[in-house]
This record gives C-alpha cells, sequence and structure tokens, in this order.
C-alpha cells in the first residue's frame, strides 16, 4: 500500500513539472512570436515594428540624429560631404520638398560610415537599443519569406520589391509597377545622396544600406524601384548617403 501511494504522488510530481514546462514553453514562444508595438529612438521617434515571417522589421526609415548611446551624429550639409569618413547624416535637398518635411515622411540619409559606427561596448550603435541594420543574409530571410524560398540568396528578386513598395503614387511615381505593400513594410522612395555631395532620384528609388561591408571603399545596399516590382541587391561607395531600417536583435 505504501508503494502505491508513493508511486501515485511521483506520478502526480512528474505531471505537474511537465505542465509547469508546458506553460513555460508557451509563454516563451509568445513573446518570441508578438512584435512590439513600438520601438521609439534616442531623440524619441516613434516607429511602427511589423513581423514578416520570424524577423521583426522597423516600418519607415530612421530619421534619428544621435547615436544610441547619446553621441551626436555629425549632420554635414554642403561640399564637405564628398570628404568625410566619419558618420554622417543629412536630408535631401530639393526645391519640391524642406528639409523638415523630408525627414518627417522619408527619414535621413546616412553614410555606411554611419551604419557601421561603433560605440564603447565596440558594437554598431545607429539603431536603437534591442535593433541593428541588417546584413545580407538577414535581407536574404526577408526575401525568401516573401517569395517562399527558405533557401533564397543573393539579394534579387523581380517580385518581392512590389510586396515592400508603400501602394499608390503619394510619394512614389508613377506607374509604381507591382506595389502591394502585402508585407506591410511600407518602402518610400527617399532618393540617395551621391558621394560627390548632389541628391537624387527622390521619388524614383528606395536605397537601403545593408551592415555587410565589401571592401575598404563599397557595401552592398537594397534597391527598390518605382517602374518595376524588383529588389535588387548592389554596391554602393561608403560615402553615399542612402536610407536605413532597423530589425530586431
Amino acid at each position: 500500500m505504501p508503494q502505491k501511494r508513493f508511486l501515485t504522488l511521483s506520478l502526480g510530481f512528474v505531471g505537474l513539472l511537465a505542465l509547469i514546462s508546458l506553460y513555460s514553453c508557451k509563454k516563451k514562444n509568445s513573446i518570441t512570436e508578438t512584435a512590439p508595438t513600438s520601438v521609439t529612438d534616442y531623440d524619441g521617434n516613434v516607429y511602427k515594428p511589423v513581423k514578416i515571417g520570424n524577423q521583426v522589421w522597423m516600418v519607415g526609415a530612421l530619421k534619428v540624429t544621435h547615436y544610441n548611446d547619446g553621441t551626436r551624429i555629425p549632420y554635414v550639409p554642403g561640399n564637405t560631404w564628398i570628404t568625410t569618413t566619419e558618420g554622417a547624416r543629412c536630408y535631401y535637398e530639393d526645391e519640391r520638398i524642406d528639409p523638415v518635411q523630408y525627414a518627417a515622411i522619408y527619414g535621413a540619409l546616412y553614410n555606411w560610415y554611419a551604419v557601421s559606427h561603433k560605440g564603447i561596448d565596440g558594437k554598431p550603435n545607429l539603431a536603437p537599443k534591442g535593433w541593428h541594420i541588417a546584413d545580407t543574409t538577414e535581407w536574404d530571410t526577408l526575401i525568401g519569406t516573401l517569395n517562399s524560398n527558405p533557401n533564397f540568396r543573393g539579394g534579387n528578386d523581380a517580385t518581392v520589391g512590389g510586396m515592400l513598395k508603400e501602394t499608390d503614387t503619394t510619394h512614389w511615381l508613377s506607374p509604381n509597377t507591382g506595389a502591394t505593400n502585402s508585407s506591410g513594410f511600407k518602402a518610400l522612395p527617399a532618393g540617395f545622396r551621391h558621394n560627390l555631395g548632389s541628391f537624387n532620384h527622390l521619388g524614383y528609388y528606395a536605397y537601403y544600406w545593408s551592415s555587410t561591408e565589401i571592401s575598404s571603399n563599397d557595401a552592398y545596399c537594397q534597391k527598390l524601384n518605382y517602374a518595376n516590382a524588383e529588389i535588387s541587391r548592389v554596391t554602393n561607395i561608403k560615402s553615399q548617403g542612402l536610407s536605413v531600417v532597423c530589425i530586431k536583435d
């Protein structure tokens, strides 16, 4: 009789442990699978994240004026942009749109030196804490999620760009081919700043830096086009000014 009672108690204890383990597992998974409702950068700008597959991306390009440790990112207008090899930011200069309005809609343009800038802990610190700038592998994961190819590589796809682009022609030039924004990413055509200082392609293209370096002079970025639904991976000089989006750690 004591032996039977011991067996019953043992089984009950094991069952209780199993239930606790199952609850913990479910709780952990729910945290992992749920995107945060918002993310705030050092300046207090608030962004809405979107979950795409197993990744959480920031909706809208970064507009912060400080690294996440509070160090100011130099604002570099004019010809000094050509020579800087330090992290820098700027806003598109064009008679169609003033800098304040541009920043509110499109965010800032950063050179790659800002993307790779490191804090005292040795980690890149342009993105808000808990976030980072995606490398080419993470961009491939995003594209592979949207084109249903888990083994996707290479950064180029004929239709995924349309899934990332904001719809209509409020910001994109007509015809904004293939734009559905089915991913919720809401990419905007912020154009870019040439390494020689000029501004180009507002309304035509979106360029997003990756954190993947090619050489001492070049790094990869992803490009979206108003005239087709493609996303393409291109090489850019590090001193170009491009948009930045962030992915959750």
